[in-house]
């Protein structure tokens, strides 16, 4: 793109494909976007991944391999220091190996927990699980895909997200923080 981001079509092991986004470079460096599921489950009405249904959950090594492969692209100190987990898939549906690549990539990986980013159409078991991280466990940034402050059109543009009002996603977000 104009913006200097760049898509990376990804070939998984078994064949399938997801996508990634490498992200502009600014002053502290790029970022990119990972894919966690191929396919996904909630349907949103803009969304193309969505109209195709969830195929599968992708393994935590699988969410990390997208981070390497973006460190291959954009190499050096200032490559990839930001990794945003809203790509293909909704990442509350594959929590657990959401939650162990963020580990890998916040202790390992030496990205900062605050550019750890997990997005999500608000699902509670997201909330419930971010509120249980131990002390000293990775603590991802969180950021809730609202679309609309409006809760009709809300469940009319993501028909299989959780009905939870705009309003409690944005005060279930701010408890997090």
């Amino acid at each position: 793109g104009e913006d200097g981001s760049a898509r990376l079509l990804v070939r998984l092991g078994d064949g399938q494909m997801v996508e990634s986004v490498l992200l502009p470079a600014g002053p502290k460096g790029g970022g990119v976007c990972v894919s966690t599921q191929v396919g996904c489950a909630v349907g949103c009405r803009f969304c193309m991944t969505g109209q195709g249904g969830l195929v599968r959950q992708l393994g935590s090594a699988e969410i990390v391999a997208q981070v390497a492969l973006a460190r291959q692209q954009r190499p050096g100190l200032k490559g990839v220091r930001r990794v945003v987990f809203m790509g293909m898939g909704e990442p509350a549906h594959n929590l657990d190996n959401v939650l162990e690549a963020i580990d890998l990539l916040g202790s390992a990986g030496g990205i900062a927990h605050k550019n750890l980013v997990l997005s999500t159409v608000g699902d509670r078991r997201v909330f419930d699980r971010l509120a249980q991280l131990a002390p000293g466990e990775v603590k991802p940034a969180l950021a809730i895909s609202l679309h609309t402050t409006d809760a009709e059109l809300r469940a009319t543009l993501l028909p299989n997200a959780p009905h939870i009002a705009p309003a409690e996603l944005v005060e279930l977000g701010e408890r997090y923080a």
